[in-house]
């Protein structure tokens, strides 16, 4: 893996230095230092890792305030600023896929030339950046787009917005604190009625690791999950042993080195804002060093006027990233060697139109989500066959 350096931002002119202090949404840097920061709502200062993270927010950097070192030692540094939403695509040195930028770091593969075209024109290839792998870690990959893709882009989205922050009590005045006491109440009204319908819980055991993966039925999820355990049924939070998830887009979880033989119970639950937790999922239970849980996808199909009709049902398996319906002229297509489609994670079931008389083979497989475009757990190899 490349070694990547902390972006330096070189000005061409001396910026006098501020006594005043600094305020959220600034551009910032230290008196003996070009290295530029935006300071946020939280109160802490986020780095851009390069100089085209930086361009695609600003223009120039005539709003940068110097400080003193003493000031921006005081501040406390938050993580790294994500590309601006839908200003680039992105791919990583050691990966020829392409990636779209979605708000909060999220990455996701564009799967045609002709879904690049419809974001960026015709000449989208010159609109990609190379991101080091050692920032690409920093970025969520989500689920592939097509052509069908619905951009959801607001003109003023902000840095705080994309970095998923809000206001730190300590930068507040006692008018923002009561504002944000009085969005806080409404906030729980928010939660209450933004709940996700259900959360679908997979605990499979490899080794003396608890394998976790979950799947969100409706409803939102902005404050990141908890996931607790217990030897007794349905354990809740914080009475039981727990771990706090702050990314509301994570979707595993791996619960190591637990006792060989240990009878364990797992439940995930969605967090509120107020720190409570709001749905959980059923109880999972397992035993440490055996599991008879094994994921697994079933594929059935039929022939009807010329229509290959198929639908899956899968086991201890959460499709968070969605399936790959592959389809090819011999036994056992595979991903992504042969005719593939993506499919939603909710898609059970689709009618494969516009086949030519013949013979051929389906499978359905879990897409991984991940850097490498895996495809894992395949179904049985179905034989169907058009008139």
């Amino acid at each position: 893996m490349k070694k990547a350096t902390v972006f330096l931002l070189i000005l061409l002119i001396i910026l006098p230095v501020s006594t005043a202090r600094a305020e959220s949404g600034q551009l910032i840097k230290g008196e003996s230092s070009n290295s530029v920061y935006y300071k946020a709502v939280d109160g802490k200062r986020y780095v851009f890792p390069n100089e085209k993270i930086y361009y695609s927010w600003y223009a120039d950097f005539s709003g940068v305030v110097t400080l003193s070192d003493e000031e921006l030692a005081n501040i406390p540094m938050g993580g790294n600023v994500f590309y601006k939403p839908n200003s680039r695509l992105v791919k990583i040195t050691t990966d020829p896929k392409v990636y779209w930028v979605d708000k909060f770091g999220v990455l996701r593969h564009i799967l045609s030339e002709k879904a690049a075209q419809d974001l960026f024109g015709s000449d989208w290839i010159s609109q990609i950046d190379d991101l080091p792998d050692v920032f690409f870690a920093n970025y969520t990959i989500g689920a592939p787009i097509d052509s069908d893709f619905t951009i959801e882009i607001t003109e003023d989205w902000t840095i705080d917005d994309n970095q998923g922050l809000t206001a730190s009590k300590d930068n507040q005045t006692q008018e923002e604190q009561e504002a944000a006491d009085k969005e806080k109440e409404s906030q729980k009204t928010a939660d209450q009625d933004q709940q996700p319908e259900s959360i679908n819980l997979t605990v499979i055991v490899k080794n003396q690791d608890a394998v976790l993966s979950w799947f969100v039925q409706g409803g939102n999820v902005d404050y990141g999950f908890v996931i607790v355990k217990s030897e007794q049924e349905n354990p809740s939070y914080p009475d039981d042993e727990y771990v706090k998830l702050v990314d509301s887009t994570a979707t595993s979880y791996i619960w190591e080195n637990l006792p060989n033989g240990s009878a364990l119970h797992f439940r995930i639950c969605r967090l509120n804002s107020d720190g409570t937790c709001g749905t959980y999922s059923d109880d999972e239970s397992v035993v440490i060093g055996v599991s008879d849980k094994v994921p697994k996808i079933t594929l059935n199909g039929s022939v009807e006027n010329g229509v290959a009709k198929l639908s899956w049902d899968t086991e201890w398996l959460s499709p968070n990233y969605g399936f790959y319906l592959v389809r090819g002229s011999n036994e056992n297509p595979k991903y992504p060697t042969h005719v593939n489609l993506w499919l939603d994670k909710t898609k059970e079931s689709y009618d494969w139109q516009g086949l030519s008389a013949g013979t051929y083979y389906f499978r359905v497989c879990r897409y991984t989500g991940t850097t490498d475009d895996q495809c894992e757990y395949y179904s049985n190899n179905l034989e169907l066959t058009i008139e």
